[in-house]
C-alpha cells in the first residue's frame, strides 16, 4: 500500500525549470529545497530499482544524480542573476571617443607636490649672506606650500631658539620682539586677573581672611608673601620687577618686603573687602599709637587701613 502511494505521488511530482523566475534563493529555503529534492530522488531511485530490476536500467539514477549536482551548484552561487535582471548592453557608436577612466590614485599629484617642495627648499639664494639666514617652509594638507625667508632679526632668533629648545632665550626674545610685545599686555592682564580671582575667593584659605585678634597678631609679611608666591606668580613677578627685587631672602630686600606686602594686600582688598587682615593689623597699630581719626580716615580711603568706626568695633 505504501509503495503504491509513493508511486502515485511520484508521478505527480514533475519539477520544471522556468526562465521567467529568478534562481536566487535564501540559504534557509535553499537548504530545505535541496533536502527535499535529495529525499525525492532517493525515493524515486529506490522505486525505479525495484521496477527496473529485471531490465537493469540504471540511466535514470545517473541522470538524477547529475541533476542533483547541477541543482546544488546553481543554488549555492551567491550572486546569480536572472535573465530579466541583466542590464542591457550599451551599443557602441562608431567614431565616438571613449572617455578615459579617472584613476583613484594620487601618485601624479604627490610626485608633483614633492618636486615643487624640493624646489622651494632650495637655499641657493641665501648662500653668501653676511648674517644667519632662516628659511621656513609650511606644507599644508591641501597640499599647498608657503615659504618665508625675509624675516627680521628678532623673528630669526625666536625661530632658531625654539628649534634648539632654548626656552629661556625664547621668553626673553618674545618681550623684545616689536610685534609680539604689543600683543602681550592683554594676555598678561588675563593671567593676573585669573590668579587673583582664584586667590580672593571666600572659600580660599588665605591669611588675609583672618578675623580673630589672635590671628591678626600672628600675621607677618613674610608668610603673606610666601602665599602670594604660590597663588599669584605673575603678580609677584610684576611687583618684584617694579620694586627692583630679585630675591626676597637677601638682606638688601628686607626693607622692601613691607612695601611688597602692603601693595599686594591693598590689591587683594580692592577685589574682596573681606581680605583685610593686614588692614586690620595696621589699624590696630595706628589706634594704639594715638593717631587722629582724620588720619585713619585718610588711610582708609587709600585702602591701607580700616575706617575709624571699624577699628573701634574690632578693638571692642
Amino acid at each position: 500500500m505504501t509503495r503504491r502511494l509513493w508511486q502515485n505521488s511520484a508521478k505527480n511530482w514533475d519539477f520544471q525549470r522556468c526562465s521567467k523566475f529568478s534562481e536566487r534563493i535564501c540559504k534557509a529555503c535553499g537548504r530545505n529545497l535541496r533536502s527535499t529534492h535529495s529525499f525525492y530522488n532517493q525515493i524515486k531511485s529506490a522505486l525505479q530499482k525495484e521496477s527496473d530490476k529485471e531490465n537493469g536500467d540504471v540511466a535514470a539514477q545517473v541522470s538524477g544524480d547529475l541533476q542533483a549536482k547541477e541543482f546544488w551548484y546553481k543554488r549555492g552561487l551567491p550572486t546569480t542573476v536572472s535573465p530579466e535582471r541583466r542590464s542591457p548592453q550599451r551599443k557602441k557608436v562608431e567614431g565616438a571617443e571613449v572617455p578615459a577612466r579617472k584613476s583613484l590614485g594620487f601618485r601624479g599629484t604627490s610626485q608633483s607636490v614633492l618636486n615643487r617642495t624640493l624646489s622651494e627648499l632650495s637655499i641657493n639664494e641665501l648662500v653668501g649672506q653676511p648674517s644667519t639666514q632662516i628659511k621656513v617652509l609650511v606644507l599644508n594638507p591641501n597640499p599647498r606650500t608657503e615659504t618665508k625667508s625675509n624675516l627680521s632679526e628678532e623673528s630669526k632668533s625666536l625661530i632658531m631658539n625654539i628649534v634648539r629648545n632654548k626656552w629661556q632665550t625664547v621668553a626673553d626674545t618674545v618681550f623684545r620682539h616689536p610685534e609680539v610685545k604689543t600683543k602681550l599686555l592683554e594676555p598678561l592682564r588675563h593671567a593676573v586677573d585669573a590668579e587673583f580671582k582664584e586667590y580672593c575667593k571666600d572659600t580660599s584659605k588665605s591669611i588675609l581672611l583672618a578675623k580673630s585678634p589672635k590671628e591678626i597678631a600672628e600675621f607677618t609679611n613674610e608668610k603673606f608673601l610666601e602665599e602670594v608666591h604660590l597663588a599669584c606668580p605673575y603678580w609677584e613677578a610684576a611687583v618684584k620687577g617694579a620694586s627692583g627685587v630679585e630675591n626676597l631672602s637677601s638682606s638688601k630686600s628686607g626693607s622692601k618686603i613691607n612695601s611688597l606686602a602692603l601693595s599686594s594686600a591693598a590689591v587683594a582688598r580692592a577685589r574682596n573687602q573681606k581680605m583685610s587682615a593686614l588692614a586690620q593689623r595696621l589699624s590696630t597699630i595706628l589706634f594704639h599709637s594715638g593717631t587722629k581719626s582724620v588720619d585713619i580716615a585718610r588711610m582708609s580711603k587709600l585702602g591701607v587701613s580700616m575706617s575709624a568706626e571699624s577699628t573701634v568695633e574690632f578693638q571692642g
